[in-house]
């Protein structure tokens, strides 16, 4: 569940955007990866445990760690067990309720289970769900709940402790280098730019996955999930449904569905500068021959599917039966 404030900040972003034009999306996107790793281990509060191939060691309890170790939240795995509650402010936030760091009342705290790159490195969220704090060296949490160490001081009580890739991670949180999104998916660093719904090669991708730009807010940061998936060149259809992508940094254009570029910028071989309506705009833009499917805008025959014209009004071309 969003927390008002961030809604708020959301619905503010969607009221502007037709005022900023495109400004809101080179605000947003697209963002550039670096060598993260290193500044995101430094941002963790304690040098992690590691294994025999130097990654760090990961848990979803205490009893994954040795003694003296806790199971931190993050990319940290298990760290040096840090003794006491959490600290900051108090606010009124019930346990379940969204939050914002300081929010949350006595004995609760506000934990975000998200992985997202803020200021260039790869972090914890800030926007999360209030949940029983707890002490990593004398647990006070209900039976079978585990104490996970928060990277800011202090722990939280995660049912069941962190989860794996693919399991249910609402109130738990995730182990390693993943975060929640109804379940666990495995976070990654794209090599280059990416836009919305764009996607790069990632070392932290398994073969045949891509690593796709899912998200962007103001309050948790840029977020990238290992997901299957293909690319497509400019020009021609994006659906993410149907797991195709457009290379970062050219964006998925809606409701084209056309890895947008822009005719300004030179197209491609096998696409065309065509002029399509969208919205009562004209958007000129480099569209793959045979690119757009039945039913789809577009600004002139060769744009359409073979057996296809584009009819219509100059405002409302669309590829259909060419007429009799």
């Amino acid at each position: 569940m969003l927390h008002k404030g961030v809604l708020t900040r959301l619905a503010l972003l969607i009221i502007m955007a037709p005022a900023l034009g495109g400004c809101l999306e080179d605000t947003l996107s697209p963002i550039r990866s670096s060598a993260l790793q290193d500044a995101a281990m430094a941002d963790m509060s304690g040098e992690p445990l590691r294994n025999d191939s130097q990654q760090p060691l990961s848990c979803a309890t205490k009893a994954d760690c040795p003694e003296a170790f806790a199971c931190e939240l993050g990319l940290a795995g298990c760290v040096e067990r840090r003794c006491g509650l959490p600290t900051g402010a108090e606010g009124s936030g019930e346990q379940e309720e969204g939050c914002e760091p300081g929010e949350c009342s006595a004995g609760l705290t506000c934990v975000s289970t998200t992985l997202a790159i803020r200021e260039e490195r790869l972090q914890i969220g800030i926007a999360g769900t209030c949940l029983l704090a707890c002490d990593p060296c004398t647990p006070a949490c209900p039976v079978g709940v585990a104490c996970i160490q928060l990277p800011t001081g202090g722990g939280y009580c995660a049912h069941e402790g962190l989860a794996d890739e693919g399991e249910a991670c609402a109130g738990r949180g995730c182990q390693g280098k993943m975060g929640c999104s109804g379940v666990c998916k495995r976070v990654c660093e794209p090599e280059g730019l990416v836009a919305m719904g764009s996607a790069t090669s990632s070392s932290d991708c398994l073969a045949g996955e891509l690593c796709i730009y899912r998200g962007a807010s103001t309050l948790n940061g840029n977020t990238f999930f290992c997901e299957v998936g293909e690319t497509v060149e400019d020009g021609f259809a994006c659906d993410g449904f149907h797991r195709l992508f457009c290379k970062g940094p050219t964006r998925c254009e809606q409701p084209l569905d056309l890895c947008q570029r822009r005719c300004s910028e030179g197209c491609a071989p096998n696409t065309r500068c065509s002029t399509v309506w969208v919205l009562s705009m004209a958007k000129v833009i480099c569209v793959g021959d045979g690119a757009v499917p039945f039913g789809g805008l577009c600004g002139e025959d060769a744009n359409c599917r073979e057996g296809l014209a584009c009819v219509g009004e100059d405002v409302d071309k669309r590829c259909l039966l060419p007429m009799p």
